[in-house]
């Protein structure tokens, strides 16, 4: 988009007036002059700094080769003396080797100095002296013999010779390292100031170019950034909002369903629950889509029945079935395992989507659920039905969001185009995918795909109560909220406080002990949050042991579930609460009892 935009500040530009052609044609040839014109001068730098720095690297040579004479010459007058003091056919031998070793570094020397006749003049002064001072040693009427030099005046002179045409020589290159690694320096100065004036050139004057495009495309991304906050915000409020109240709605069920009831009223009560869930589950769709779209939605791997999930899902849409006259069955293939390991709640939702999906567009017949595991180990969740199928042209967008395949403003079925969305979603993020096969007239078959790997068999929990007495203290401001989570603990069997904001929640928790609170988020007063906080300090100041403490609200956002875990929380409950997920809050408050009342003193105090 970025490109796109910048092209069309290009066309718009061309296509103005022809006075506006001249002043871009003028900017576009003063852009390239100054350009070419750095370029060269930046060439010519690095031309300089690459000439200097192999020039730099010779005199490096040579100064090695010079110290490496230096030294042998040296070695040399040193065994000579050794040998005056004490002839031995050791010490002669060694004299052979490093007089062999000095002609060797002046070999290398000429060759490293044939470009520089100055240096290759004072080498050959080197030369004459050291081979004056030899032959000065070889002669039997002058044997070298201990003195002020170490031999005899001549020979003392030839080499004090040597030695001092050496010293001008290193001295003459490292003149020569100096001067070209200042030019070097000098290079390198230069080609910076002209990378520099480049930048600054193509910054001010395509800033100036790209600036109408830049401005487009910032109040472009200021909008989306707007439209994705209000979402966002839209979304938060929508969900606490509704919440809420079928809080109060599904609660009650959940208790009513609890007593004695005539079949009548049970029934009526069933409608209740399943037009409470339905609305659930479309609240639930739009959440998880934004979840999914912010990259946040989490899989919570655990031991699962494939079979008990896909009957329990038919069974929650069977009286649905009956209304419509249709047919619903599963069918599991031979050889199928039975326990998995994978994220029930998301699997049933996939089922749940595909199963009323076909429900819904299927009006004679039936719909067929078939559970299989494939040749690679993947688990095949296909849902056939006898509906009119899908147009191969409208296949594709079934998936599409908020799409559906007839998405006129006269359709028949409701809904709001994402279930199959979020389905394929959770199938992908499964290892796995989602695809429809269909030929209109003939029904679809929608066939989920999951990686998951076979597990043992475990054993299944009952929605009951602790087998421990807790006691448990509930924030809740709602009093409709506050007559539900009643019924529900009351009906789990445990202690129950209940406080109407944050503030007295933090001074009922200083005046008794609790197993748990549970904690709503939108209070007066003091919010649930800000409830927590208080709860953790006070904990901290005292070293006591943390009080598990749960949100328990319609706020249910995933920045909302976030922002309870980083003050301190333990866990969230959405709204509408359900039986079985209070449960497993009591059942980890008890445990967590059970292990400070068994542990050592000492253990509990650390743990604090």
């Amino acid at each position: 988009m970025h490109v796109w935009f910048r092209w069309s500040a290009l066309k718009a530009g061309l296509a103005r007036p022809q006075a506006d052609h001249r002043v871009l044609l003028t900017v576009f040839a003063i852009l390239t002059a100054a350009v070419l014109s750095v370029t060269m001068v930046v060439l010519v730098s690095l031309s300089a700094i690459h000439s200097t720095a192999v020039q730099a690297t010779h005199s490096y040579e040579v100064l090695d080769a010079a110290h490496g004479l230096s030294g042998s010459i040296t070695s040399e007058r040193a065994i000579v003396f050794r040998y005056a003091m004490a002839p031995s056919a050791r010490s002669l031998q060694l004299y052979r080797q490093v007089q062999a070793q000095t002609d060797r570094h002046l070999e290398r020397l000429d060759i490293l100095s044939r470009d520089s006749a100055t240096q290759r003049r004072r080498l050959g002064e080197v030369r004459t002296n050291l081979v004056r001072w030899r032959a000065d040693l070889a002669r039997p009427s002058h044997p070298p013999h201990p003195g002020a030099h170490g031999g005899a005046p001549e020979e003392a002179a030839y080499f004090t010779a040597a030695r001092m045409g050496m010293t001008a020589f290193e001295a003459l290159e490292n003149s020569l390292l100096q001067k070209r690694e200042k030019a070097a320096e000098q290079a390198y100065s230069v080609a910076v100031v002209a990378l520099l004036a480049s930048a600054a050139a193509v910054v001010l004057i395509g800033g100036a170019f790209w600036w109408g495009a830049a401005t487009v495309l910032i109040r472009a991304r200021t909008a989306a950034e707007a439209a994705s906050l209000a979402k966002s915000q839209f979304l938060s409020n929508m969900s606490h909002e509704i919440r809420t109240p079928l809080n109060g709605v599904l609660g009650m069920a959940q208790v009513m369903a609890r007593d004695e009831l005539s079949a009548i009223q049970r029934e009526r009560l069933t409608r209740l629950q399943d037009s409470g869930e339905h609305l659930t589950t479309l609240l639930g769709d739009v959440l998880d889509f934004a979840r999914i779209e912010g990259g946040k939605l989490e899989l919570h791997t655990q031991p699962l029945d494939i079979v008990a999930l896909a009957e329990g899902v038919a069974a929650n849409f069977r009286t649905t079935a009956d209304a419509k006259g249709l047919w619903l069955k599963v069918e599991v293939a031979q050889d199928t395992p039975a326990i998995w390991l994978g994220d029930c709640g998301r699997i049933r939702q996939i089922l749940h989507n595909l199963v009323g999906n076909a429900l819904k567009f299927t009006e004679a017949g039936g719909v067929r659920l078939e559970v299989a595991a494939s040749a690679d180990g993947l688990l095949s969740l296909r849902v056939v039905d006898t509906g009119p199928g899908i147009d191969p042209a409208a296949a594709a967008s079934v998936f599409e969001h908020f799409r559906q395949a007839n998405n006129s403003s006269t359709r028949s079925h409701g809904g709001l185009g994402l279930g199959l969305t979020i389905a394929r979603d959770l199938a992908r993020q499964m290892g796995g995918d989602l695809v429809v096969h269909s030929t209109p007239g003939q029904g679809a078959v929608f066939e989920a795909t999951l990686r998951l790997p076979p597990a043992t068999p475990v054993a299944a929990e009952e929605d009951e109560g602790p087998d421990v007495a807790l006691r448990v203290l509930v924030a809740e401001d709602n009093p409709i909220n506050q007559r539900v989570m009643a019924a529900l603990l009351g009906a789990l069997g445990v202690d129950i406080m209940i406080v109407e904001n944050g503030l007295v929640a933090v001074e009922a928790w200083k005046q008794q002990d609790f197993d748990l609170v549970l904690m709503d988020l939108q209070m007066p007063e003091m919010d649930g949050l800000d409830a927590t906080r208080a709860i953790r300090r006070l904990e901290q100041t005292a070293g006591a042991a943390a009080t598990p403490i749960v949100a328990v609200s319609a706020n249910a956002m995933p920045h909302h579930v976030e922002e309870c875990l980083a003050v301190g929380m333990d866990g969230h409950i959405a709204k509408p609460v359900q039986v079985a997920e209070l449960a497993k809050a009591l059942h980890d408050a008890a445990g967590r009892r059970r292990a400070a009342a068994t542990a050592p003193v000492g253990d509990v105090a650390a743990s604090a």
